[in-house]
C-alpha cells in the first residue's frame, strides 16, 4: 500500500463516529509514508445527519481530498415525513413513526436500494477513475455505510482492475434496523444480491468485530473466507491529552451518542434509582440529541433532577464533558445478531481511562474485549442487581480515592496509530 484512495461519503464537516474511523486512519497512514487521497461528496450538497465543523481541523495536511457533486432525495424525505432533520442511524432521533414516516421509510427501503445516497455513485465513479489513472493509485478502500459506496468499489474493480478493500463499519442486510425500512421480499433479495457481489469481488473485506467478520464470511464460498479481516475501531491519543480524575464530588456516569428504541434504558435507570434509595449519590449525564421518550423514561423513574442533558456537542467539546465523568454507560441494541456490535464509543471510553458499564449480550464481542482489557463490566438486559452492585462498588471506590483502571498496555492495540501500522500490510 503506497498510494491509497479512500472513498467515503462521511467526511468533515460531517460529524459522528462514522467519520472518525478513516479520518484518523488516514492521518496515521500518511505519517507512515502512504500517499493518501480521499474522495468524498461536496458538503454543500450532502445529506449529513450531524455537522461538526471542528473535525475539519483533524484532516491531515498530507492528504489530498477531492469533492464531487451528488443527487439525493432527502429533502423530499423531510417534506413527506414532516421531519426537520435527516434520520440518524437506527432512527435514533425519531420518535414512534407516524403513518407518513412509515410511508417514507417504505419508499426509502424499496425504491432506493441499497440507500438514497446512491445518487452520489455516478459522480464518485467518474472522479475516482480519474484519480486512479492520473495518480497511479494501487489500492482503493470503500467504507460503508452508506452501503451504496461499496457499489462504487465494485464498478472500479470491474473497470480499472485495482486492488479493492471493502470496509464495513456495520452489517448490510443483517443490520438491526434493516427491517425498519419495511423491505419487501424483492427489495431484500436485491440487497442480498448486491451485498454478495461486493463480498465476492473485493480483494479484502474489513470488518470491525469478530462476529461481523463471521457473518460476512458465511455468505461466500468457504475458500474465500481468509480475505475477511477484523480491523477494529480505536482512539486517537492526540484527542485526549493528559487524563485527569473527575473533579466532581458526586459520582457521575455518562452516556454519549444516541439511543434508538432498540437500546433499553429501563434496567439502568431502575438500578440507579435503587442505588439512590440506599443513600448513594449518583448523577447521569447524556451527551447528544435524545428524543422526548428518553426524558419521559427518566421522569417516570424520578431521576430528572439527577440527570444532565448537554445536547449535541462538537466532538472536542463532548470529550471535555466526558473527562468530567467517573464512569461510562454503553448499551448494545437488544436485537437478533447483536453479538458483533462493537461501537466506536467504547474505544473512546477506554481512552478516558474510566470504567465502563455495558449492557448487552454477555457472550458477544464487546464482552470478550471488556474482559480481555479489564476496562469495565457487562450485564445482560435484565440483571438489575448486578448493575446496582457495580455502581455501589464504583461509588465507594471514588469515596475511598481508589480509581484503579486497566494498565494502558492492555488496550494500546486500539490506538489508531497501531492499527494503521497493521493496515499497511494488507
Amino acid at each position: 500500500m503506497k498510494k491509497l484512495l479512500i472513498i467515503t461519503y462521511y467526511w468533515p464537516p460531517c460529524g459522528g463516529a462514522g467519520v472518525r474511523r478513516w479520518l484518523k486512519l488516514s492521518k496515521y497512514l500518511s505519517q507512515q509514508g502512504v500517499k493518501v487521497h480521499v474522495l468524498t461528496v461536496d458538503p454543500e450538497k450532502a445529506s449529513y445527519p450531524i455537522i461538526d465543523k471542528n473535525l475539519c481541523n483533524d484532516i491531515s495536511s498530507e492528504i489530498e481530498v477531492t469533492y464531487t457533486n451528488t443527487f439525493e432525495p432527502f429533502e423530499l424525505y423531510k417534506r413527506v415525513s414532516r421531519s426537520e432533520s435527516i434520520p440518524y442511524a437506527g432512527f435514533a432521533n425519531e420518535q414512534k413513526p407516524s403513518l407518513m414516516k412509515k410511508v417514507s421509510r417504505f419508499v426509502r427501503g424499496n425504491f432506493f436500494i441499497p440507500d438514497p445516497r446512491k445518487g452520489w455513485n455516478k459522480y464518485a465513479i467518474k472522479a475516482a477513475r480519474q484519480i486512479i489513472e492520473t495518480q497511479n493509485i494501487d489500492t482503493v478502500i470503500t467504507t460503508s455505510p452508506p452501503h451504496s459506496t461499496q457499489l462504487i468499489g465494485l464498478e472500479l474493480k470491474k473497470r480499472n482492475n485495482i486492488k479493492w478493500i471493502a470496509d464495513f463499519r456495520d452489517p448490510w442486510t443483517d443490520l438491526f434496523y434493516f427491517k425498519d425500512f419495511y423491505p419487501t421480499k424483492l427489495a431484500t433479495l436485491v440487497n442480498k444480491k448486491q451485498e454478495l457481489k461486493v463480498l465476492n469481488n473485493a480483494d479484502t473485506v474489513l470488518t470491525v468485530s469478530k462476529a461481523l467478520k463471521e457473518t460476512f464470511a458465511a455468505k461466500v464460498n468457504s475458500c474465500n473466507s481468509s480475505k475477511f479481516i477484523v480491523v477494529p475501531n480505536g482512539f486517537d491519543p492526540d484527542d485526549f491529552g493528559e487524563i485527569m480524575k473527575s473533579k466532581t464530588d458526586v459520582f457521575t456516569i455518562t452516556y454519549g451518542g444516541s439511543l434508538s428504541e432498540h437500546q433499553p434504558l429501563d434496567i439502568f435507570l431502575l438500578a440507579v434509582k435503587n442505588v439512590r434509595q440506599k443513600g448513594f449519590e449518583i448523577e447521569i449525564k447524556f451527551i447528544g440529541n435524545f428524543g422526548d421518550n428518553v426524558k419521559a423514561n427518566i421522569e417516570r423513574t424520578e431521576l430528572l433532577e439527577q440527570t444532565k442533558f448537554t445536547g449535541y456537542l462538537p466532538h472536542s467539546e463532548a470529550l471535555f464533558e466526558m473527562k468530567q465523568s467517573d464512569a461510562f454507560l454503553l448499551i448494545v441494541p437488544q436485537t437478533a445478531d447483536n453479538k458483533g456490535i462493537l461501537t466506536f464509543k467504547y474505544f473512546e471510553y477506554i481512552a478516558m481511562q474510566r470504567p465502563i458499564l455495558a449492557i448487552g449480550p454477555t457472550d458477544g464481542d464487546l464482552a470478550t474485549i471488556i474482559e480481555k482489557t479489564n476496562t469495565g463490566v457487562i450485564s445482560d438486559y435484565n440483571n438489575v442487581n448486578f448493575i446496582e452492585e457495580t455502581l455501589i462498588n464504583w461509588i465507594t471506590n471514588k469515596q475511598n480515592n481508589d480509581s484503579s483502571f486497566a494498565e494502558k498496555s492492555k488496550f494500546d492495540e486500539f490506538n489508531f496509530k497501531t492499527i494503521a501500522e497493521k493496515l499497511i500490510g494488507f
